[in-house]
């Protein structure tokens, strides 16, 4: 069993067992707004694991930005993305609705504002090649997730919707 010890910019100083992994719950500041997201990182192997999970923390922001954009350019096209937030917008109820976007009318929450309005509530990183990051919105409103899976070289390898 060997303690590992990594230095991040959002994380500060993380220490985990190598073999247990870590699994723990961080208030971090992105985009001027204090986040409280989980981290969750496997177990893993060998060095070339360590190198992976430092890019992966290291690349947090940008991975983050690049889910949003997609979210926002694929939203009309592509069925994943779009019955989230059609499901979610049917599902929750209006006052909800409104207290969470701020807003007087639901025509104000257009599937961009929603999109937009999503926040980074978990991430899981496997040593080896994946990162998975969740989005989603207020908690107390809905379960929902928009779950975006990035590979070794921060490529969006799948998006998915879960509960």
């Amino acid at each position: 069993m060997a303690n590992i010890t990594l230095n991040t910019k959002l994380f500060g100083t993380i220490e985990f067992d190598s073999e247990d992994g870590l699994w723990e719950y961080f208030t971090i500041a992105l985009d001027g707004k204090t986040v409280e997201t989980r981290l969750d990182i496997e177990a893993y192997q060998s060095e070339e694991n360590v190198i992976h999970i430092q890019n992966f923390l290291a690349n947090i922001p940008q991975l983050i930005q690049k889910a949003k954009a997609v979210f926002i350019e694929n939203y009309p096209l592509d069925e994943t993305i779009r019955m989230f937030v059609d499901f979610q917008m049917e599902e929750i109820d209006e006052e909800s609705l409104l207290s969470c976007f701020t807003v007087d009318t639901l025509s104000d929450v257009t599937p961009k504002r929603f999109l937009e309005e999503l926040k980074l509530c978990g991430i899981s990183i496997d040593g080896n090649t994946e990162c998975i990051m969740d989005f989603c919105l207020d908690k107390d409103i809905t379960d929902a997730l928009l779950v975006v899976h990035f590979g070794q070289n921060m490529e969006i390898l799948d998006i998915a919707h879960e509960s």
